[in-house]
């Protein structure tokens, strides 16, 4: 616009300058010609760059518009399918930023958008969190890229398969490629070499140029290079260097993969990679995730002889003056340390008020590492804290949460009120402050969290189960019960059996828990210290 007011202003001002009454220089009208000329070339070439501008916006909106309609008609069931999400944050990622960028014109600053909730890394996250979900649940990917969620559910022992609505969940050869190279970044290699698979395949369909596939093939070939399928890599390397035009060199294949690989890594040196080592530690990490991810599919690994002596029955309320007119149901998910579910002790109504406080003070959750609270990949959730105080309802429920468990409220925290959508998951971790892990004795702190008790506030419809990988213990999470357990010995020593993680929910409605630490002042009348070091507390 602001060459055209420039080009009329010049047109006026020379018009002026040879028009003079009826007094008029044709020899300079002459030339004025010619110039009004290259002022229209000028114009015409203004209206076709902003009539390209405007198709390429409008095209673009026509497309955002069928995918908001499809998430405005039913957010719930939108948010609840996992290709769902990642398309979400893909378009505020990538494609938004693009409208935004056509905006950005001096005549358009009225229109600009405000668009900045997402960032590339986000995209890239959510990327490897669809992984994070095709590696615990062993997701068919062909099915996924399609829009199909399809596994097998071990504690169902059938297969399972969670259609989509309708034709859009499908990804593009772009997200599959973007999903394989995270894939390959994080060692899983036969999953990266299907994504892409998936991504050739889309390829040859989507309008992909000739690098596009160069790469694709190059990081194929890397993947069966890791595999130690060195057949596969030169076929693949040989694919990529045809599709460019560049002679083969077998000659040297060794010195070429490993080539490869070190420009890979440094291509993506910001991205986290898992490092393996023969410490101890980490050997233990990989070997608890490996079946925590287990557990997460429904996989029975709790010795039957265990499972035998196990039993559900009704507390005795007898001497708990506040539970005397009181059923309460009790399931033993096992019994050293003692694991236990207590089945509808808390009402709809109080869970849709706890919902309601907390849905007003929800963030991003954090976790806590060397004395500081921090945003890890380890954990995605929001949560919001509840106080006692906040609602008589939240007193209640902590005073009959003392009366079933048997341990001191007075020092316990307030309700962590958490929501975790789908991909949502919180790693293997200890509730108590540990340093490093299996490192043999270790004491609690002063104040540390003697007990936990996290009561389900919603039902979930694939996944979300909370696993113990040292104990095989799966709870399946139901609305209105509860887990119990100590983090604490009787002596104050760590059990490090307890560790535990919260699996990912796969699909449907978010899952919605309330965890309430108990810690360890003020339970010198109901848990004393006791002297024998390895004893263990029990309900």
């Amino acid at each position: 616009m602001a060459i055209l007011n420039y080009c009329i202003f010049l047109l006026l001002s020379l018009l002026l300058s040879l028009i003079h009454g009826f007094d008029i220089n044709f020899t300079k009208l002459n030339s004025t010609i010619i110039e009004e000329s290259s002022w229209i070339q000028t114009v015409e070439k203004y209206i076709t760059d902003e009539e390209h501008r405007l198709s390429q916006l409008k095209s673009t909106i026509v497309g955002l518009k069928q995918y908001n309609q499809l998430a405005v008609n039913d957010t719930d069931t939108y948010l609840s399918h996992p290709i769902n999400i990642y398309l979400l944050i893909k378009r505020l990622a990538t494609e938004w930023p693009q409208v935004d960028k056509l905006l950005d014109q001096p005549t358009h600053n009225k229109l600009r958008l405000r668009v900045n909730p997402i960032e590339n890394n986000d995209f890239t996250e959510a990327a490897i969190g669809l992984q994070h979900l095709v590696n615990t649940y062993n997701l068919d990917i062909p099915a996924l890229v399609n829009g199909s969620v399809k596994f097998w559910s071990e504690s169902d022992g059938r297969e399972i398969i969670i259609q989509p609505s309708d034709d859009t969940h499908r990804l593009t050869a772009a997200d599959c490629y973007l999903i394989g190279k995270q894939t390959l970044i994080e060692d899983y290699y036969e999953s990266a070499i299907q994504w892409f698979n998936e991504t050739i395949k889309r390829s040859n369909n989507d309008t992909t140029d000739m690098l596009f596939q160069s790469n694709v093939s190059k990081h194929m070939a890397l993947a069966y290079y890791r595999l130690g399928d060195h057949n596969q890599s030169v076929h693949y390397m040989n694919i990529s260097n045809n599709l460019l035009l560049v002679d083969d060199y077998q000659s040297d294949t060794e010195f070429m993969f490993r080539q490869l690989f070190v420009d890979f890594m440094i291509q993506n040196k910001n991205n986290k990679t898992i490092v393996k080592t023969s410490d101890k530690y980490d050997e233990n990490v990989t070997k608890f995730y490996n079946i925590s991810q287990q557990l997460c599919r429904g996989v029975k690994r709790l010795n039957r002889s265990v499972e035998s002596r196990l039993k559900c029955r009704y507390l005795d309320t007898t001497n708990r003056p506040l539970l005397r007119l009181t059923r309460v149901k009790v399931e033993q998910l096992l019994d050293k340390p003692d694991i236990v579910v207590f089945h509808d002790i808390i009402s709809d109504r109080e869970i849709d008020l706890m919902k309601q406080f907390a849905s007003r003070r929800m963030d991003r959750l954090m976790t806590y590492y060397q004395s500081k609270s921090r945003v890890s990949s380890g954990r995605i959730a929001d949560g919001g804290w509840l106080g006692d105080l906040d609602h008589e309802v939240f007193d209640r429920i902590s005073r009959r949460i003392g009366a079933i468990t048997g341990v001191s409220m007075f020092a316990a925290e307030p309700y962590n009120v958490i929501k975790y959508g789908v991909g949502g998951y919180y790693t293997n971790h200890y509730d108590v402050a540990v340093v490093r892990p299996f490192t043999g004795e270790q004491y609690g702190e002063p104040y540390d969290r003697i007990a936990t008790l996290i009561t389900y506030l919603s039902d979930v419809q694939s996944g979300g189960a909370t696993v113990f990988p040292r104990l095989d213990v799966r709870v399946e999470p139901r609305k209105g019960s509860a887990v119990f357990w100590f983090n604490l010995k009787s002596s104050g020593l760590v059990d490090w059996d307890t560790q535990h993680c919260g699996c990912p929910v796969l699909a449907g409605p978010p899952k919605w828990i309330a965890t309430k630490w108990i810690r360890f002042p003020y339970q010198q009348l109901h848990k004393p210290c006791l002297l024998d070091r390895h004893l263990l507390n029990y309900l």
